[in-house]
């Protein structure tokens, strides 16, 4: 089986013209690529460059493999350094369960301004006041109000909310203001349901 490190490795060569120049960008001994190219050319069973004391070329083998495997190469290397680098740097989607209504509350000059903080982030909001489920839904952030109800999942208070009762001076003025809590049941509300 071939070892695609070794076709890395021939691309970085025919890249850089020289085995000297293609080991000292990788932090490989010369003599080490050349042996391995060499190896790959038996295993493969056909001459891929042409060397002199002065210059390598390509064969038209070389070229054919070279044309064909330099972007998946490249590819393969810009994978790892973004994963590499994604722990450092956030990057990715991440999916938002909020309220309908969010957005009349929540400015949306946070969320350009955490998009420009972090760009390589896209944001996507699932705005639906049935709660989700959160692992089914893919969702990785819910913003919701009450009680946290699922054991496994993790929370933080990011506000308070406080209900409030209010009434217009003409209904007080016609009805009464009410003293206690049970006095309520006599009056015309009108009230969210909770949770």
């Amino acid at each position: 089986m071939i070892d695609l490190n070794d076709v890395a490795l021939f691309v970085q060569v025919a890249k850089a013209g020289s085995f000297a120049e293609a080991a000292r960008r990788i932090g490989m001994p010369s003599n080490t690529a050349s042996r391995r190219i060499q190896q790959l050319e038996e295993q493969l069973g056909v001459r891929l460059l042409h060397r002199s004391t002065r210059k390598l070329t390509l064969t038209d083998a070389g070229e054919g493999l070279y044309a064909r495997s330099v972007e998946q190469i490249e590819a393969l290397a810009d994978v790892t350094l973004e994963l590499s680098e994604g722990s450092e740097v956030p990057v990715g989607k991440v999916r938002v369960a909020a309220p309908v209504d969010f957005f009349n509350w929540f400015q949306l000059e946070w969320v350009q301004s955490f998009l420009q903080a972090h760009p390589r982030v896209r944001l996507e909001f699932v705005l639906n006041d049935a709660r989700a489920d959160l692992v089914a839904d893919g969702i990785d952030v819910a913003i919701r109000g009450g009680a946290v109800t699922g054991p496994t999942l993790i929370a933080r208070r990011v506000g308070n909310n406080r209900a409030v009762l209010v009434a217009s001076p003409s209904y007080l003025e016609a009805r009464g203001a009410p003293s206690a809590l049970e006095d309520l049941s006599a009056h015309d509300c009108i009230a969210v349901p909770s949770g």
